[in-house]
């Protein structure tokens, strides 16, 4: 277990998960945070790990917006990244309802306009309303994360210990303090996850 300080402070004891790889992994740095990217889901998306200085959490999450988090990537080297996390999981609940509207989907609410005929040929349908449900879980088995419907990972490559192939120094990050997780389709490049981790439980 390892010391975690949380916004407010204080502090808990965390599992903490250390992986380091040699190639698959990119870096980059700021004034008051640092970030590291790792290959998630078999590759086919990315984990963006950023980890402001200690003090600088809010000032950073208001720095790091929507355009701003979009070209992040374009700022990363590929370097060998020695990072330690925490164990965590969490679940969010959202009601889309109202979004949607305001995106122009009306007529799927209406009882009188939605037309759901491929779903049921015997009576009317229509929505009642739109929740969305994002599980996000970092621990020993691999990282997973799902929207909506579970997606099973496989086990990081990178073990505690491993000698590096590339002459490299890696860089080193340790996210024992509140850090943001941005994760990304590795082909389109369309952030499909944005979250932070401010209290994990020990």
């Amino acid at each position: 277990l390892s010391p975690f300080r949380r916004l407010d402070g204080t502090e808990v004891a965390v599992p903490m998960m250390r992986r380091i790889d040699a190639t698959g992994t990119s870096w980059t740095e700021a004034p008051g945070w640092q970030a590291v990217s790792l290959p998630y889901l078999a590759g086919e998306l990315e984990m963006t790990i950023v980890v402001p200085d200690d003090g600088r959490f809010r000032e950073v999450e208001a720095r790091l917006d929507g355009p701003t988090l979009a070209g992040l990537r374009t700022t990363m080297t590929e370097v060998p990244v020695d990072v330690s996390l925490p164990r965590v999981g969490f679940t969010t609940d959202v009601e889309l309802t109202d979004a949607l509207r305001t995106l122009g989907v009306v007529d799927a609410f209406d009882t009188l306009a939605a037309d759901f005929s491929g779903a049921s040929s015997e009576e009317p349908l229509a929505l009642a309303g739109v929740a969305h449900q994002t599980f996000f879980a970092i621990d020993e088995e691999g990282t997973e994360a799902a929207g909506s419907r579970p997606a099973t990972t496989s086990a990081p490559a990178g073990v505690d210990g491993r000698t590096l192939s590339s002459p490299t120094t890696p860089r080193t990050i340790v996210a024992n303090r509140p850090f943001l997780v941005l994760v990304t389709d590795r082909d389109t490049r369309v952030p499909l996850f944005y979250g932070r981790v401010v209290a994990p439980r020990g």
